[in-house]
């Protein structure tokens, strides 16, 4: 997970310590610096889907300082599994067409909007290729 700085992070002589509060319970990590406004920390699983704060301290000299807090939302497996299966068949026209059946059978008018939410909280938390397009592989083929 990235998260952004609000001011300029030191390299060297300090410690960010990332913790993410959830209702029941909380994990505290350690993140890296990428680049001086920025942080990398690895989501520590979580066994609900949830919505968590997640504050992360600057800690230097045995004091513990906030530096910025935000909300993270825990998905479910089967969300991260459907939205990597998406992203994997982006450029899949026969899959398209099955889904767009599936989603109106199944789920009707009521649930698509719950499951938008769920599956654009999936997808934002999917590590995908840097070459990854939504239109898949279209553009190199040549057919726009």
């Amino acid at each position: 997970m990235l998260i952004a700085s609000p001011k300029e992070l030191q390299v060297s002589i300090v410690d960010y310590v990332v913790v993410f509060e959830g209702t029941k319970k909380y994990h505290v990590a350690i993140a890296d610096v990428v680049n001086p406004y920025t942080l990398y920390v690895v989501i520590p699983e979580h066994d609900i889907a949830e919505e968590v704060v997640v504050k992360v301290y600057v800690c230097q000299d045995n004091n513990l300082n906030i530096l910025t807090h935000l909300k993270f939302t825990y998905i479910s497996q089967m969300e991260h599994a459907i939205a990597k299966f998406l992203a994997h068949s982006a450029s899949d026209a026969e899959v398209a067409e099955k889904l767009d059946a599936l989603w109106t059978v199944c789920l009707g008018k009521d649930h698509l909007e719950l499951w938008d939410k769920r599956l654009a909280q999936a997808f934002a938390q999917l590590e995908l290729p840097i070459e990854w397009t939504l239109v898949g592989d279209i553009l190199q083929k040549g057919t726009i």
